[in-house]
């Protein structure tokens, strides 16, 4: 796609008086550009395709404020030096993104995306429109969303920019938009309206680099293997930590409960002898009753280390 731009200063296209007299002021003849009194200089925006503008092609083009136009008013207006520019979907940088304001290329492809207000019955010209962002952006921390890309920006005439701004939330007007470029609008009673952008339908080359990326093709047995392999090797990773943890908690109940039955034998012990024990073999009865909580830092005693040889234990 090409934008250029037919103006005074790049080309003939100049407004000049057509009174015919010879004193007029506004004529041109005999005044430098420029000069007061002079004719006075418009700048048009017009968008073809490249094939338009040579004669490979008869497609029609769009005057911005007018319309569309054909191809022979195309190239009559691109003849006398008018400033072409190339437009194209444009590549972005990570600084760009996080930028509140879109670049030069940035802007030009979406008011020739856009081509008027995204607003439902809204005609104005993007060129004269703000561009707005979707997801708002955020100006404290602009990683967190609201990024300056095309897929984020559409243009909205000042009046419906206000209003989307100023009046929007649960009971007011909000929007979305869609990866090729159309605007989802949501009134304040519920009702949906789809906004979709003009440049998209009159241009292939604009609706093609507006479109979003065809689905991928699902495999369910390729997508289940893929999952069951991330969801196992997950498991490995935890598996060694699980298995002490699951250690740990174990020697905890059984050091409480073998903390309760000491206690409970040396209470029975003093009710049923009403004094210490003299059996060597159970010095521990007589020692004081024991917590039967376990503070956070408790540790268990390591487990014993395996045998080297395949003899027994004694």
């Amino acid at each position: 796609m090409r934008q250029f731009v037919a103006a005074g200063q790049y080309g003939r296209f100049v407004l000049g008086c057509a009174c015919g007299q010879p004193d007029c002021p506004a004529t041109h003849d005999g005044v430098p550009d420029g000069a007061a009194g002079g004719p006075a200089r418009v700048v048009i925006n017009v968008i073809a395709s490249a094939d338009t503008l040579t004669g490979r092609s008869e497609d029609p083009g769009y005057l911005d404020g007018y319309g569309v136009i054909d191809a022979s008013q195309v190239r009559d207006l691109a003849e006398g030096g008018a400033l072409l520019r190339p437009t194209a979907a444009p590549t972005l940088d990570a600084a760009e993104l996080l930028r509140h304001q879109p670049s030069a290329a940035v802007a030009r492809w979406i008011r020739c995306r856009d081509l008027t207000c995204s607003f439902p019955g809204c005609n104005r010209p993007a060129w004269r429109a703000d561009l707005d962002h979707s997801v708002a952006f955020d100006h404290r921390h602009p990683v967190r969303g609201g990024w300056t890309m095309p897929a984020n920006l559409d243009a909205k005439c000042r009046q419906h920019h206000r209003l989307k701004t100023f009046h929007s939330g649960p009971d007011g007007w909000r929007d979305q938009q869609l990866p090729d470029g159309t605007v989802v609008w949501t009134s304040p009673t519920g009702r949906t309206y789809r906004s979709t952008p003009d440049g998209a339908e009159l241009f292939p080359d604009i609706k093609a680099a507006c479109a979003a990326p065809p689905p991928r093709r699902s495999n369910h047995r390729r997508d289940k293997t893929r999952r069951s392999a991330a969801a196992k090797a997950g498991m490995q990773a935890k598996r060694a930590a699980n298995a002490e943890t699951l250690w740990i908690n174990r020697a905890r109940a059984h050091e409480i409960d073998i903390r309760i039955w000491r206690n409970n034998v040396r209470r029975m012990h003093l009710v049923l002898n009403g004094q210490p024990s003299t059996s060597p073999w159970c010095t521990w009865v007589n020692n004081p009753l024991e917590d039967e909580t376990i503070t956070a830092d408790w540790q268990p005693p390591p487990p014993p280390k395996p045998q080297d040889d395949d003899e027994p234990p004694f």
